[in-house]
């Protein structure tokens, strides 16, 4: 499909396609809607009736509902395909408390709708941009929808997001109280980057301001201290607003400044004027984001061939009034378009969002990297309106259920219609929920298993810890007897020498005390025993030997021990000296460092830099005395060769050489002339 484009409005179609929920649920709309819009194709006479079924109470029983006719039905086929494919809590057409949008997932609402996942990826990447060189700058977004509960879905999936929202169709779901800068208020006074505006108050505008009892200024500066304390707001701005809003107020977005414009009605009309109001108060670009679902009747409205067509889309949602022949017929072929190819694969779009919301604000084309939009082109027999399989409901398969919708057939009035939707909506969710629990199953199985394998080996790692644990006091405690053994070993040594020690000692004193004990009292009284006497005298030898090693173990001690005080007096003294290098080393390296530093230090780079300023001067003045000097030089020379002023006698020149000129024959101060 060829993208348009104005002078100033640059519309771009983004491909969006439908998830299997929307799948499902136009499938159901099939089921409902077959037999009927089949009829209308089939019989034209009967589907073109304008006649309405009789819904006097004459006619019908209490609390009765008129019956639908086939173009009502092809109407409501229409706009139910319509809401399906924004999303599906459109379907439903019931009262919702605004805290249940609030309280919704936004997961819950994206995964449910193409669209939704596509205005998730724009949006995010306008939060998240490059800002660059402009970190203040401030983006202002409007997104289009097609009615107050589509806004209502749509302010709840951008509600938390880092973006300011002021909602301009119908109630907001949370007031932020984000007030837009008005230009008359004194909180108009800072614009994008942050500054005072020049249209804030000012001289001409006194009214607006208090009297402070100073003489009047042209700026308020009462105003100014308080843009000081006021913090820059850079988020950006979203607008929410519906098609039908924008048609009837054309001043509608007039004073936002819009920077680019998401629609998710592809049937917005750029021509609108408040559109184009928008266009001519701005001197750049505005583009204009339209998300289209493929294959679908918009799709195939804004074709080509029939996009030259007097249709708008005010006049396709409305059921209650009568239309022209054409634009009913033009339903018909699309809705009957969309029955032959709904069931085509479509290629998913693989679309760099970051990159098309950067040429977009940057002014740039998006043409270059954007899909082509065009139609599916079917096969002649496929086009067979008569075709069984082409009204037959093809729900996405599951493994575990076979429900088959039947074609319903039977009249149908308002009430009839929203009770066997909801039902057959109802036993669609029953099998998925069934699929859901049976599919899960296997895994739930196999979880269990895996959390059983899982205790087992906690388990395991439990007892290898505490069999650990217990090695390691084990290790300790044979650690502990190991050193205990030692020492007691060594005690046991110790101990061992002093009883063989000892024992010598018991030994030598019984020898001792039996030679006494042999000695007779007759041998007493003539003298000591020889032995014993040996004894004695062995006894004095040995005491004599050990006294003499004894002193010269003292002499030798006295003169290691003068030695190490001579040695430690040394010490001493080197130490001292040591002491005193380090220290003197220490001031060097402080005042070298100090001394580094001045050298760095600003000043002394200041006086360095000047004196070689002053020196580069002064070489620029000695050369130029020289180059002044040389050129006297010559001078002199030039002037001594002329004039030959080196003529000490001042001879006269001869006048045959000097005819015509003036020389100086004396030295007067007067030329004389010949």
């Amino acid at each position: 499909m060829s993208r348009k484009s104005t002078k100033k409005l640059k519309v771009y179609y983004l491909p969006v396609t439908l998830t299997q929920f929307q799948k499902d649920l136009s499938e159901i709309l099939i089921s409902l809607h077959a037999a009927s819009f089949r009829a209308s194709i089939v019989d034209e006479p009967q589907a073109n009736s304008l006649e309405r079924p009789d819904c006097t109470p004459a006619n019908h029983e209490a609390h009765s509902y008129p019956k639908l006719s086939q173009r009502q039905l092809t109407y409501i086929f229409d706009s139910n395909i319509r809401a399906i494919a924004n999303h599906p809590s459109l379907l439903v057409d019931h009262y919702m408390p605004r805290q249940l949008l609030r309280m919704e997932p936004t997961e819950s609402s994206i995964a449910g709708s193409h669209k939704f996942q596509v205005l998730n990826q724009l949006i995010n990447s306008i939060c998240f941009r490059d800002r660059g060189d402009k970190p203040n700058e401030v983006i202002k977004c409007a997104i289009i929808a097609h009615s107050i509960k589509e806004l209502d879905l749509l302010e709840g999936l951008v509600l938390g997001k880092k973006f300011r929202i002021k909602r301009l169709s119908g109630t907001s779901l949370y007031n932020e109280k984000h007030k837009f800068p008005n230009l008359t208020t004194v909180d108009a006074a800072i614009t994008k980057d942050g500054t005072p505006n020049s249209l804030s108050s000012t001289s001409s505008n006194s009214n607006a301001t208090s009297y402070t009892g100073y003489s009047k200024d042209d700026y308020d500066y009462s105003v100014k201290r308080n843009l000081k304390k006021r913090k820059v707001n850079t988020d950006d701005w979203l607008f929410l607003a519906t098609t039908k809003h924008l048609r009837h107020d054309q001043y509608l977005l007039a004073n936002y400044e819009i920077d680019l414009i998401i629609s998710f009605d592809p049937m917005l009309e750029t021509a609108l004027p408040a559109l184009q109001l928008l266009k001519n108060n701005t001197s750049k670009s505005i583009p204009v984001i339209k998300l289209l679902v493929q294959n679908s009747p918009d799709h195939y409205l804004l074709d080509s061939e029939i996009k030259n067509s007097n249709i708008s889309s005010a006049c396709i949602h409305n059921i209650d009034r009568v239309d022209n022949s054409q634009e009913y017929d033009e339903i018909k072929s699309s809705l009957l378009y969309f029955l032959h190819a709904r069931n085509v694969q479509v290629d998913n779009c693989d679309i760099d969002y970051a990159k098309l919301v950067k040429c977009c604000l940057e002014g740039k084309d998006c043409n270059d990297f954007l899909p082509a939009l065009d139609l599916i082109t079917l096969d002649e027999n496929f086009k067979d309106s008569k075709d069984s399989e082409l009204w037959k409901p093809q729900l996405t398969k599951l493994q575990y259920s076979s429900t088959i919708i039947p074609l319903w057939d039977s009249p149908l009035d308002i009430k009839s219609y929203q009770t066997e939707l909801m039902h057959r909506a109802v036993i669609r969710l029953r099998d998925i929920q069934g699929e859901y629990t049976k599919g899960t199953a296997p895994l739930n199985e196999k979880r269990l298993k895996e959390n059983q394998r899982q205790n087992k080996l906690d388990d395991i790692k439990n007892s290898v810890g505490l069999t650990f644990k217990k090695k390691q006091e084990l290790e300790k405690s044979i650690n502990d007897s190991e050193k205990r053994y030692r020492h007691a070993m060594a005690e046991s040594t110790k101990l061992d020498n002093k009883i063989n020690v000892l024992l010598q000692n018991k030994s030598e004193l019984e020898n001792f005390t039996k030679l006494s004990a042999h000695s007779t009292s007759s041998e007493y009284h003539l003298g000591e025993d020889s032995a014993i006497k040996a004894k004695l005298n062995e006894y004095a030898d040995k005491n004599k030997i050990l006294s003499d090693k004894l002193k010269e173990l003292v002499e030798t001690n006295a003169e290691k021990s003068k030695h190490n005080d001579e040695l430690r007096l040394k010490y001493q003294v080197e130490s001292s000296r040591a002491a005193e290098s380090a220290q003197t080393v220490k001031n060097m390296q402080e005042s070298m460092k100090s001394l580094e530093n001045k050298v760095s230090g600003p000043l002394t780079k200041f006086s360095t830099e000047s004196l070689k300023k002053e020196l580069e001067c002064l070489q620029n003045d000695f050369h130029s005395l020289k180059v002044r000097n040389k050129f006297l030089k010559n001078y002199i020379n030039l002037m001594n060769r002329q004039y030959d002023l080196k003529n000490k006698n001042n001879t006269q020149v001869d006048k045959t050489s000097t005819s015509g000129t003036r020389f100086r024959s004396t030295r007067s101060n007067t030329p004389n002339y010949t």
